[in-house]
């Protein structure tokens, strides 16, 4: 019997269908444990289908502990309806982009009478992608329109081939085609090319957090005084700067807990946290359950082996 050689294209195609959406998306499943910041790197795609519930459903918005990890692209390819973010509902139609940053769930929705089609990119976090979208760090999501589809349309359509029929690994051509995808957005909404100095801290801080132990470390690498630091923190976030850098800490563990085999104990250190029981108890007190336990829950390893007590 005849070998068949298997693809290298690490993208898995997945399938779902209820009365009201229909969605084929392509996720990476080879994606497990280094993030190379100095390139883009698409987690996945999918193209979706929503349908007019007439109002006697509600639409799904489960919460999904990995939204932390991605930037949202999604592409309204055809049809009209509202974006729903938290409490806010937008009106959006065929031709709209919204970027959405990582951790924000939201739902587009089909007004009554016809379907909703999007093309949605999943984008790995990471400074390059911060530093292209050049969002305010207030700012949870973004409404886009371009002048001009045309390079857009052509590297979606490339970007969604490469997907679907590579029989490679794809992912450096993914990564170029998920650039010049991000650059025509930028071009078109001329946004700023540089960052306002809270943006540069708040980049900073989220790229490394474990390296900022105290507010003096904020202060002396950017130049400001105490003041400026909590007044910036307070009017932009509505918290001190040391609760945000504590926030970014055990958002990066919970990336570690899902996609290494590193013990909790090396995971506290590469955090930040000198100090294991500390660790597990901020970790606890922010998502509810033990790093351990999260780990079990979430991990997208599978016969994992790390020698540790849950």
């Amino acid at each position: 019997m005849a070998n068949i050689k298997k693809s290298a294209n690490p993208y898995e195609r997945r399938y779902s269908t209820s009365d009201y959406i229909d969605q084929v998306s392509y996720i990476d499943k080879g994606f497990r444990s280094e993030i190379n910041t100095s390139v883009l790197q698409l987690y996945g795609c999918c193209e979706l289908q929503a349908y007019p519930s007439g109002g006697k459903q509600k639409y799904p918005s489960p919460k999904n502990p990995f939204l932390c990890f991605y930037w949202i692209v999604s592409y309204l390819e055809k049809g009209m309806g509202h974006l729903e973010v938290n409490n806010e509902r937008k009106a959006v139609q065929k031709g709209d982009i919204v970027i959405a940053r990582p951790g924000i769930n939201l739902k587009i929705i089909p007004d009554l009478g016809k379907p909703l089609k999007q093309i949605v990119l999943f984008v790995i976090a990471s400074p390059v992608m911060e530093c292209i979208c050049c969002s305010d760090a207030r700012q949870a999501y973004q409404i886009c329109r371009l002048d001009d589809y045309t390079m857009f349309h052509e590297s979606l359509r490339k970007l969604l081939d490469t997907v679907k029929n590579s029989t490679g690994n794809p992912r450096k051509a993914l990564s170029v085609l998920t650039y010049a995808i991000l650059c025509e957005i930028e071009k078109d909404n001329r946004k700023p090319k540089r960052l306002d100095q809270f943006n540069q801290i708040f980049y900073s801080i989220r790229q490394a957090p474990q390296y900022y132990k105290r507010v003096s470390d904020i202060c002396r690498e950017f130049g400001i005084s105490r003041q400026q630091a909590f007044s910036m923190f307070q009017d932009r976030l509505g918290v001190s700067p040391m609760r945000h850098v504590i926030s970014e800490r055990l958002d990066k563990s919970r990336w570690y807990l899902i996609h290494q085999n590193t013990p909790v104990a090396a995971i506290a250190e590469f955090c930040g946290y000198s100090s294991v029981p500390f660790f597990s108890r901020e970790f606890k007190k922010k998502y509810g359950i033990s790093p351990m336990a999260y780990r079990k829950k979430y991990s997208l390893l599978s016969g994992r082996k790390t020698g540790e007590k849950t």
